[in-house]
């Protein structure tokens, strides 16, 4: 057998025996004919027009994922729009009753400010965080061939909103208090005394002009952040392995989370029991719903729903899935299912 040697300074290769090493890590043929400068500025366009294909193989994959969440996405983009941030909110509005403050322990600790503005941006700090991470599988070379995609991130999180809004509905459905915001006391220049079932559907609040009141347990704003945190930290060594990182993104995701307590106390924006009940509440609902998406309930709901998603998406999903490509390396491809995002 005639043996072939590896020239790290050749600058061609030929069938004479010496072949490129850079050639032969870029998965060029030998026997192909480059011009003796062969330069790095072509070496790095190899390996550029190789990164951006990936990516844009991935944006497409990803692109076909929202495609495949729409018939169960817009439903659940319609409760938290129309539902969590209108009906609900207006329905606690109308069986409102002003009255004094109730003994609270954490107005007794915590001394009173204006921090609505900082306890209204803290969510949003906080949700940049969590974009990033999310969609850091477009991005990175080990989450699509282990089955980790930026969408289920994005809808782990829609989904724990979704739940988290229904209970918290039923719950300061249940009992109105007297709402301790300042807008909410008696004497309150902007506090609108009653409104009619029209307007619980058309009727939008907002702070400085129509500011709400009734919704207090639990606060929506503590249990966002709190989901925020709960499916990056449940994820996190699928979408940051490197460890030191991941620790990093935690801490940094953990200081608005600890902030936003505060504001919202010093606010009087909601009563100690609210952020309390928010805090471990939506934990246990990320708990109940990663057991939930394992089970063959989840799995049937989403096969129904998957009969509303075009063909041509579906077979597009089965045929590129990012680890079936793996599979087939070493003759594991059969019984694949089709990827799904509920």
């Amino acid at each position: 057998m005639k043996r072939l040697s590896v020239s790290m300074d050749s600058g061609f290769s030929s069938p004479n025996g010496q072949c490129n090493a850079t050639l032969l890590l870029r998965n060029i043929p030998c026997d192909t004919l480059l011009p003796a400068d062969y330069s790095q500025m072509e070496k790095s366009n190899i390996v550029a027009s190789g990164y951006w294909k990936r990516l844009s193989r991935k944006f497409m994959y990803e692109g076909a994922l929202a495609i495949s969440t729409l018939p169960h996405l817009l439903p659940k983009i319609f409760l938290l729009k129309m539902g969590a941030a209108m009906v609900f909110r207006n329905i606690a509005h109308m069986r409102h009753v002003q009255g004094p403050r109730l003994k609270d322990l954490g107005f007794e600790l915590i001394p009173e400010h204006d921090s609505n503005v900082l306890s209204e941006l803290n969510p949003y700090l906080i949700s940049v965080i969590f974009a990033l991470v999310a969609l850091s599988p477009l991005f990175s070379s080990h989450a699509h061939p282990r089955d980790t995609f930026a969408m289920d991130t994005i809808m782990k999180l829609i989904n724990m909103l979704c739940v988290g809004h229904i209970l918290r509905f039923c719950t300061y459905i249940s009992t109105s208090l007297p709402g301790p915001a300042p807008h909410c006391q008696p004497g309150a220049e902007n506090y609108q005394d009653t409104i009619s079932w029209g307007e619980v559907f058309t009727r939008q609040s907002t702070y400085n002009g129509d500011p709400n009141c009734g919704d207090l347990i639990f606060s929506g704003h503590m249990f966002q952040v709190t989901s925020y945190c709960a499916v990056i930290f449940g994820d996190m060594s699928k979408l940051i392995p490197h460890k030191v990182l991941a620790r990093i993104v935690m801490c940094i995701m953990l200081v608005p989370w600890c902030i936003q307590p505060y504001l919202i106390i010093s606010a009087r924006n909601h009563y100690t029991v609210d952020v309390v009940v928010s805090t471990y509440l939506a934990p246990l609902v990320w708990f109940a719903l990663e057991g939930f998406y394992r089970t063959t309930c989840c799995k049937n709901v989403t096969i129904w729903f998957s009969q509303f998603v075009p063909s041509y998406i579906r077979n597009y999903l089965r045929d590129y899935k990012p680890s079936l490509h793996s599979l087939k390396k070493v003759g594991l491809d059969k019984d694949v299912e089709l990827p799904s995002v509920f």
